[in-house]
């Protein structure tokens, strides 16, 4: 789900938002795309080979939360305006 949210947010930029505000989606879309793509392909390998795969795929899934949990904790309780 998460590969297609940011395949549709790349494709589908509102640019009355803004320069900065387009380029920082654009990166954090890519980062989501450098992050669940290797873990949905070692998910998908873990079905006809080593079950480890799936493990290191769901870690880097697992990793990639944790840093979206922890910018929305900064932004939310840190970083005032």
């Amino acid at each position: 789900m998460l590969v297609v949210l940011a395949i549709a947010g790349l494709l589908h930029q509102d640019m009355r938002e803004g320069l900065a505000t387009v380029e920082a989606n654009r990166r954090e879309y890519r980062l989501m795309l450098e992050c669940e793509i290797p873990a949905l392909a070692l998910a998908l390998a873990s079905l006809r080979w080593q079950k480890k795969l799936f493990w290191v795929g769901w870690a880097i899934h697992a990793a990639f939360t944790a840093l979206v949990v922890v910018i929305v904790i900064w932004l939310e309780f840190f970083w005032h305006w």
